[in-house]
């Protein structure tokens, strides 16, 4: 990749960052873990070749490079709240023993419920409600969610 194209990518999430710090929502969420809402300049967040939209190691969080291949990356901004979220959990929270062995469902994960609520509220206020409802509702799909256990898991992500 060439630092030209690493100066646009940093320029880009320099934006969105900026953005984030004035949405009521992600100021909610750094509130709830006790930090100031500026820290969000200091997460390392870089593209990267993976198989989902994004994810956060070790504190340090990947955004799928396909992600800027669509020229619609504001519709992409929830993912970088989800995973703001995750940052948080890692780099500030209490230490949890969130063990995938111990869930039968991904999305029945607690970094995962509190990660999703979180991007849920900021697509409802960024975007619509409707549009939450929509991503919530793919979500669930693309989960397998179905009947008794997808209306309690849409109630538990949309706050109702």
């Amino acid at each position: 990749m060439s630092d030209q194209v690493k100066d646009i990518q940093k320029t880009l999430i320099s934006a969105i960052t900026a953005l984030l710090k004035d949405n009521k929502v992600v100021q909610r969420m750094f509130d709830d873990f006790d930090v100031n809402v500026d820290e969000i300049d200091s997460i390392p967040i870089d593209f990267a070749d993976l198989k989902v939209s994004a994810k956060t190691k070790d504190g340090h969080v990947y955004l799928n490079q396909a992600l800027l291949e669509d020229d619609d990356f504001k519709d992409d901004i929830h993912y970088i709240v989800h995973e703001a979220a995750h940052w948080l959990q890692q780099t500030h929270g209490e230490p949890r023993n969130y063990l995938k062995e111990d869930y039968d469902e991904y999305l029945d994960l607690p970094s995962e419920v509190e990660a999703f609520k979180y991007q849920v509220m900021f697509i409802a206020d960024f975007q619509s409600m409707s549009d939450a409802e929509t991503y919530v509702e793919e979500l669930l799909d693309f989960h397998e969610f179905e009947d008794e256990a997808r209306d309690c898991k849409r109630k538990e992500l949309i706050g109702e």
